[in-house]
This record gives C-alpha cells, sequence and structure tokens, in this order.
C-alpha cells in the first residue's frame, strides 16, 4: 500500500505553500475590490441589487421591490424636490420636465454610499429618461443608465440643459438618432 509509505517532506511543504498563497491572493482579491468600489458591497450596505432605493429631498427613504419606481417616477414629477437620490435597480422610462438633480449611490438604510451608482433600466420599451422642456437644467450623477429602445435617444432624450457626471450611458438602442444620447437644441 502506498499510504504506509512516508510522503517526502517537499511535498507536503509545497502544499503548505499553496494553502498560504491562496489565502493571501483572496485578501489581496477582497482589498482591490474595496479599493475600486466594484459594486460588492461593504458591511452595513444593505441595498439589494433589484430594489429601487429613493429618497427625495430630505424625506424618508422609499424601498420598491422588484425594481418597482413608482417613487423615483413620483419625486421627478414634484417640482418642489430639487434632490432625488436613488440607489439599486430602479426600472422604467422616466419623464424629467423641471430642474432637478439626480444621484445616485443610496442605500437602503439612507446614507449615501461615495463610491456608489444606481441603475436605471429602460427594459427596452422607450428611452430611459427623457427630457422635453427647453428651459430646465438637469444634473445627472452616478447613474448608469441601460437597456433603453427609443425612436430617439435609447438612454437620454434631450431637448434642455443637461449635466452627466460620473454616469454611463451603455447597452442603449434607438430607431433614428441616439442610441445613447439623442440632444436636439438643448446642452449636454
Amino acid at each position: 500500500m502506498l499510504s504506509n509509505f512516508p510522503r517526502p517532506a517537499h511535498l507536503a511543504e509545497s502544499r503548505r505553500h499553496r494553502r498560504r498563497l491562496g489565502v493571501a491572493a483572496g485578501a489581496t482579491v477582497a482589498l482591490i475590490a474595496s479599493v475600486l468600489g466594484t459594486g460588492i458591497a461593504a458591511a452595513g450596505e444593505s441595498t439589494s441589487p433589484t430594489t429601487c432605493v429613493v429618497k427625495a429631498g430630505t424625506g424618508a427613504v422609499s424601498v420598491g421591490v422588484a425594481g418597482d419606481s413608482t417613487a423615483l417616477a413620483a419625486a421627478l414629477a414634484d417640482e418642489s424636490i430639487p434632490t432625488i437620490y436613488v440607489g439599486g435597480i430602479c426600472k422604467g422610462n422616466f419623464t424629467i420636465n423641471r430642474t432637478v438633480n439626480v444621484i445616485g449611490g443610496l442605500r437602503a438604510n439612507g446614507s449615501l454610499s461615495e463610491k456608489g451608482t444606481a441603475i436605471l433600466d429602460g427594459q427596452a420599451t422607450d428611452a430611459v429618461i427623457s427630457g422635453y422642456n427647453s428651459t430646465v437644467t438637469v444634473s445627472l450623477s452616478r447613474l448608469i443608465i441601460r437597456n433603453g429602445n427609443g425612436f430617439d435617444g435609447g438612454g437620454i432624450l434631450n431637448y434642455g440643459s443637461l449635466t452627466l457626471s460620473r454616469s454611463t450611458v451603455s447597452g442603449n438602442t434607438a430607431a433614428r438618432y441616439g442610441g445613447g444620447i439623442a440632444n436636439f437644441g438643448g446642452s449636454l
């Protein structure tokens, strides 16, 4: 039987070395993920990736289930709210016809993640964000705008003044102009 023979010391040492390397590699990956902010939730971040989290101004945090974006649509329509914080995944098509700031990175507990984002998903039904009023200024920050499918502007259809910062517009299509962003007479 082979099991009765002693194993060479170098094989046992090699196995211990591989184990140490595996632990070190795992720790390194965790450190890099936390530094780069890959979307892996840190301790205390309890936002489920399928919920839509909204805080309108100084109001209470609203957490919708399975991407329910009713609270976001209502906040966008309420002209008394200058800033809306959002987190998680909000599904739908959103019309913005007023001056407003929309900032991603909201956690379900109401705190704002410095490196976090929020996803606005158009579900391939229309433009994700449409702004038809040429007299308003809209600022979108820390958002991922995806999966829009419009005639013009699959991701964003803009007629006003739009500022887009620290955001990604990708995976959108349009039948005519601007798969990502269509800008008609406005500024970007």
